[in-house]
């Protein structure tokens, strides 16, 4: 019998380290655990720009993730984790929710956060940390699988990623820096999985906000096509 603790021990302490913390209440049954996780279209090295790409049609298609949000929803930021390349973020971030606001949704921001990446702690955040190799950012979502409501939804952006903020006057047909990854473009398609909405990979899909590829210098998953709105009306 000590030699199957040891083992089940160990078991448990390499999972925790793959996982981000979960408190015991996320033992429950019913409240299950997904994770998105957003890569580019293809690997570059740091230094080597993207590819502009504005949108070239309105698509549709969506998936679902299996939960919707339960109302107005409460975000929190760590300031401290933006890189010093980002300016106005704080306008960056809130546009990123409100491109969602639906069927009773909305977003509002609370007190900022020292939270450095993915806790099952009762708060959605929004920080740049830590990230699997090569991944632009990755969202989690813990959700009642009884219910198929979230219960509590954390992004984390890549911190190892070059990062800017750029407005655009119409998205779908500008580009930004090609050197960096935009912040409202790529938190827009992660907010998007909060929603309940699903990653797509279809190349007919890639104008839409959902697509499961980004790229720097993309800004055009700053607003929704009709792909994403169908994929809303669907859930909501």
């Amino acid at each position: 019998m000590r030699k199957a603790f040891v083992i089940v021990t160990v078991a448990i302490v390499i999972l925790s380290l793959l996982l981000p913390t979960v408190s015991a209440s996320a033992s429950q049954d019913h409240i299950k655990l997904r994770v998105f996780i957003h890569y580019p279209k293809q690997a570059r090295p740091g230094s080597q720009p993207g590819t502009c790409d504005p949108e070239e049609g309105y698509t549709t298609g969506y998936a679902t993730a299996g939960w919707k949000l339960p109302g107005p929803v409460v975000y929190h930021v760590n300031y401290s984790t933006v890189p010093s390349t980002v300016s106005d973020v704080k306008t960056a971030i809130a546009n990123s929710f409100n491109a969602w606001k639906f069927g009773g949704v909305s977003f509002s921001e609370g007190t900022a956060t020292a939270a450095r990446g993915a806790k099952y702690d009762g708060e959605n955040v929004v920080v740049w940390g830590n990230v699997p190799s090569g991944a632009i950012a990755v969202t989690y979502t813990w959700y009642n699988s009884n219910t198929g409501m979230a219960v509590e939804c954390d992004t984390v952006m890549a911190k190892s990623l070059p990062w800017k903020y750029t407005p655009v006057s119409n998205p779908d047909s500008s580009c930004a820096d090609l050197y960096y990854y935009d912040v409202q473009d790529i938190l827009t398609h992660e907010v998007g999985h909060w929603m309940g909405l699903a990653d797509l990979y279809a190349t007919a899909n890639h104008d839409l906000t959902m697509y499961g590829y980004g790229d720097k210098g993309e800004v055009k998953k700053d607003s929704l096509e009709s792909g994403d709105l169908d994929g809303l009306n669907a859930i909501y």
